[in-house]
């Protein structure tokens, strides 16, 4: 389970036609978590909805907020879409005082919104220009958009092994999305994970699951995400403090060589298909 299904762009989600394709897909889902031997989750915040569908037991011990150390129970495993370190790694050196400020955007362009946000934050900030990379369905009109605003530069859809490659230039990453869909308010981004990978502080949406991970570990900041204002302010704080932004992105990187990248999130969907297979019970660890 990789997103909340009843609550995805796939899925009506308003009037009578979006209520009966909600409950219809929640009861097909929770039917499949019922019957499940296992049950692999690729985003920490969306377990406590796994539970709720009468799925694998979450013990008392794991919390939502104790991923990603991975006490999630018997039945269930989280293995998230965790970075690669070979693919991505750490910037060689953090910007330094008065240096330029390069706020990246690498994904799929899904919604205006957020990110005309950010390119309308910048503008008053002199030390700072945005990169928005990548295609998606919104990427015609960020392109147009773009046009109007000074220092900001957009890519289109570009191949999986060049991302790392556009990530060295980057000294934060905008992981912003609009949390009106349920997804967004549980779902870990895998920009941000990269972005802590290459030890960049991170900025994500408030009243969010990786919100309140990322303020809690100390590796980013979230804003109010279609609010120029709340955005610029955190954009001014870090550019003014390269220095505070070199500790988030310090910590990012510890947290991620620790125990958030893909060999560790490799060697727990390993174990638990082995557990499956020797018929003994999956400790999610």
């Amino acid at each position: 389970l990789h997103e909340l299904y009843a609550e995805s762009r796939m899925i009506p989600q308003r009037g009578w036609k979006g209520a009966l394709a909600r409950t219809a897909v929640t009861r097909v889902e929770g039917r499949g978590v019922r019957e499940a031997d296992l049950v692999i989750v690729a985003n920490p915040g969306q377990t406590a909805h796994i539970a709720g569908l009468g799925g694998p037991r979450i013990g008392s011990d794991a919390a939502v907020d104790a991923v990603p150390q991975c006490r999630v129970g018997p039945r269930l495993v989280l293995v998230e879409n965790a970075p690669d370190l070979r693919r991505f790694p750490q910037r060689a050196e953090p910007r330094g005082p008065g240096t330029p400020m390069r706020v990246c955007f690498i994904g799929q362009k899904r919604s205006v919104g957020q990110l005309e946000a950010l390119m309308r934050a910048i503008q008053p900030i002199s030390g700072a220009h945005a990169l928005l990379a990548g295609g998606g369905t919104a990427a015609p009109d960020i392109e147009r958009l773009a046009i109007e605003y000074d220092r900001v530069e957009t890519i289109g859809r570009v191949p999986y092994d060049t991302i790392p490659g556009l990530y060295a230039g980057c000294d934060v990453v905008y992981a912003v999305y609009d949390t009106t869909y349920g997804n967004y308010r549980t779902h870990f981004p895998v920009k941000a994970m990269e972005g802590m990978a290459i030890g960049v502080p991170v900025i994500v949406s408030e009243g969010t699951w990786v919100a309140d991970f990322v303020e809690r570990e100390g590796v980013g900041v979230a804003v109010r995400p279609s609010d120029p204002d709340s955005i610029r302010r955190v954009l001014q704080d870090l550019c003014d403090d390269p220095a505070r932004a070199a500790r988030m992105g310090a910590r990012g990187r510890a947290i991620v060589e620790e125990r958030l990248n893909w060999a560790a999130a490799a060697n727990r969907l390993v174990g638990a298909y082995a557990a499956l297979t020797e018929g003994t019970q999956v400790s999610g660890v």
